[in-house]
């Protein structure tokens, strides 16, 4: 019997503090279907409710006449709300419904009555129209909420027992008295906020936030047995969870998180408290910034961020966006070693920071306020930084080194990106002659340009063309198919946005389940979208090849390319530009099938006009002058490879400005030669590590000066011509590159 009765209670608990506890989805759907199931817990839970009510209405000592009469209409009531249940959810659900709210409730009026008959032993009527009242809207509100719960679904249950307060404490008010129906009302109020319960969890909350300040090691262990997770339903505010996360969140980020993400899923009436937590620990951790170094590391200190738009307050995102910029500008700053370049940065540096402070100031809440604050202290460290340029007016003014090797020729540096007007013309050619949406292979070999070339193609080709990176190289794309569509959509929806083309944002948790089918729905959203503008997107998909390595490793699977060949047929404002080494036919799955008609676009070395303008004219003043053959020399060196071209002009400017000089002559050249083969190890060792042990074996003869290449391989000399590491003059063979040969004999013969 004890055991019976705890249970009872227990369940009861659950009912009112944790009901997606007590009715997970699966739970609740037995329930919905099986009706007996329902009916059998409902009367676990009813001794509990009933020696409660027998408690209050004792403890009240009031007395109250016509038990039949209350009996009866509890009944009555109870069908006709099960009736309207009925209607809602189903008839025999309503009958149900009905006949255990009516019993319910009639048991409980009858019982709890009798006993505080004979403990109070008097009544008073008008106590007893009052407490009638008040008696009457508890009763329904509270015994109607438990039994919809079981019976129809926890979440309506809840919500219809409240509203039947309401409509039995007006009814009660009519029949007895004005005072009997303001009494339910106000009864209603009470137990729509759980105001009862809050005047205890406020307090609750206050001491254990004092105690977790006193104690922070172990304030996470004292956060877990706070209100907030002994009740799903508290509707006011808990005061002070905000900064209860922020000391949680300066001890341990994981366990910080994993809370942000329970708030946010399990007690969303909180979830501004988890926003503002949020909030507040980046800011903290941004204001700790006293150097434009430490400016230049933010960025990295916030990739523990979740990456989700949802979890952050308003107007976070677009501040966290424009504070990753200015890290990353920071960055370039203090990786500079020319004076020139680090005066180009920091003035637009600075602008970017009274951006930031501009669009604080229109943006509400909390984000705003923080960011004002934030842009405010960087601002003065920015310019504190730049005055060290202003003291005083150089003696020697150095050359400025515009010249970028290394990492891709970003969009904003048109200037010294030149040539590859033959590749937008292809494609102009291409669309203008196609009777559907051309697909493109852009080929070539390792630091050709490729990245390069898809970074400006939207200024190559004009304003009708909107072009979306992305790098199938970032771990992030390719952890799984739904990480790939969401950083796909993610890109389309940035760059569309910029463009003021109006498309919804998908975050991640949307592609958790149906990914193809969630993303193929956006698509046709967003096509249309850009139909309207009149505008093509050009989906430039780099190092493609990364695809296959995760189909390999089981994160993709061939689904990809079945995706891939719907967008090509099907979407007629998308364009598909893939970028890698390898033609389509080298490749381990048949890309030609799912591909068939797609257009190889070869990418070789510069133009000598090109690579000309390059070397001499990267930018307006650039006050480097040559000697006669000094830039002839270059191009013999580079054979007018892009990344090349720029490692020797860039190793070229930083030694003349050694040694304060402006003008470059062949020995000059052969110095920053020389230090490019040094500095450029990890890429001439990518190169070779690409050639078979047949390949290299000819490399190796033609560097010791062998040019003949008698009874080698013929099959493996056709493929180094082919990939234009080898040429063939009259009967000798020559390398393209010398600077690769001067590496291969350096390091594998010398």
């Amino acid at each position: 019997m004890l055991n019976y009765l705890r249970d009872s209670f227990y369940l009861l608990y659950l009912v009112f503090f944790q009901p997606g506890l007590f009715c997970g989805p699966e739970k609740k759907e037995k329930l919905e279907s099986d009706r007996r199931s329902a009916l059998k817990l409902f009367f676990r839970i009813f001794p509990a409710f009933a020696i409660i009510f027998t408690i209050i209405f004792a403890a009240a000592g009031f007395f109250i006449e016509n038990w039949t009469y209350i009996f009866l209409e509890g009944i009555a009531w109870g069908i006709v709300l099960g009736f309207i249940f009925g209607f809602l959810r189903g008839v025999s659900a309503g009958i149900s419904v009905g006949i255990s709210a009516g019993i319910a409730w009639g048991i409980a009026w009858v019982i709890s009555a009798w006993i505080a008959f004979f403990i109070s032993g008097f009544a008073v009527e008008l106590a007893s129209g009052i407490a009638s009242g008040t008696a009457w809207g508890i009763a329904w509100g509270i015994t109607a909420a438990i039994a919809v719960a079981i019976t129809v679904g926890v979440e309506s249950g809840v919500t219809v027992g409240i509203a039947a307060s309401i409509v039995a404490g007006v009814a009660v008010g009519i029949a007895s008295g004005i005072p009997a129906g303001a009494s339910a009302c106000i009864a209603f109020i009470f137990s729509y906020f759980r105001l009862p319960f809050y005047m205890f969890y406020l307090p609750i909350n206050f001491f254990s936030y004092y105690r977790a300040g006193k104690n922070q090691e172990k304030a996470y262990q004292i956060f877990k047995k706070t209100p907030l997770f002994l009740d799903e339903l508290i509707f006011l505010p808990l005061f002070l969870t905000n900064s209860f996360l922020v000391i949680i969140g300066k001890k341990d980020r994981e366990k910080f998180l994993s809370e942000i993400k329970f708030i946010s899923a399990r007690r969303p009436l909180q979830n501004r408290f988890a926003k503002n937590a949020l909030l507040e620990l980046t800011f903290r951790d941004l204001m700790k910034c006293e150097s434009i170094k430490d400016i230049s590391e933010s960025s990295k200190n916030l990739e523990w961020l979740p990456d989700e738009p949802r979890a952050f307050p308003e107007g976070f995102e677009t501040a966290l966006r424009m504070i990753n910029e200015i890290s990353n500008d920071a960055s370039r700053y203090v990786a500079s070693t020319s004076n020139y370049n680090k005066l180009k940065i920091i003035n637009p540096l600075r602008d970017d920071i009274e951006n930031l402070g501009k669009y604080a100031v229109s943006t509400r809440g909390i984000a705003g306020i923080k960011s004002v604050e934030l842009s405010e202290k960087w601002l003065k460290i920015i310019l504190a930084e730049s005055q060290k340029f202003d003291e005083k007016e150089k003696e020697y003014r150095e050359i400025p080194n515009p010249f970028i090797f290394g990492t891709p020729v970003e969009e904003k540096y048109k200037n010294i990106f030149v040539g590859r007007i033959d590749v937008a013309k292809t494609i102009e050619e291409n669309f203008s002659h196609a009777s559907r949406v051309p697909t493109f292979l852009i080929r070539g070999e390792r630091r050709m340009g490729k990245t390069s070339v898809l970074k400006h193609l939207q200024r190559l080709l004009g304003s009708r063309y909107i072009a979306v990176f992305i790098d199938m190289q970032s771990p992030r794309a390719r952890e799984s198919i739904n990480t790939f569509l969401y950083s796909l959509s993610k890109v389309i929806y940035e760059k569309l946005n910029k463009q003021g083309i109006p498309v919804e944002r998908k975050a991640l948790d949307d592609f958790r389940e149906n990914p193809y089918t969630v993303f193929s729905e956006w698509m046709d959203s967003v096509e249309e979208e850009v139909e309207k503008q009149d505008k093509f997107v050009l989906l430039c998909i780099d190092e493609y090849e990364s695809i296959e390595k995760s189909i390999d490793s089981g994160a993709f699977t061939t689904d990809i390319l079945d995706e891939i060949r719907s967008i090509i047929q099907h979407r007629k404002r998308f364009v598909i530009i893939f970028a890698g080494i390898h033609n389509f036919g080298e490749m381990k799955y048949d890309w030609s099938s799912y591909l068939i008609s797609a257009k190889n676009i070869k990418l070789s070395y510069l133009g000598k006009n090109d690579a000309v303008k390059l070397i001499t004219n990267p930018i307006e003043d650039f006050d480097l002058n040559y000697e006669k053959d000094a830039v002839e020399k270059i191009l013999v060196a580079t054979n007018k490879h892009p990344f090349l071209v720029q490692a020797v002009c860039s190793e070229l400017v930083n030694h003349l400005n050694e040694h304060k000089r402006k003008k470059a002559g062949i020995d000059d050249v052969e110095v920053a030669v020389k230090r490019v083969l040094a500095a450029g190890e990890n890429y001439f060792q990518n190169i070779w590590n690409s050639f078979n042990p047949g390949e290299k074996k000819i490399l190796l003869s033609v560097a010791s000066g062998n040019r003949k290449i008698k009874g080698k391989s013929k099959k493996a000399v056709k493929k180094l011509i082919e990939r234009e590491i080898l040429k063939k003059v009259g009967g000798e063979y020559h390398f393209r590159v010398d600077m690769l040969r001067q590496w291969i004999y350096n390091r594998e013969i010398a």
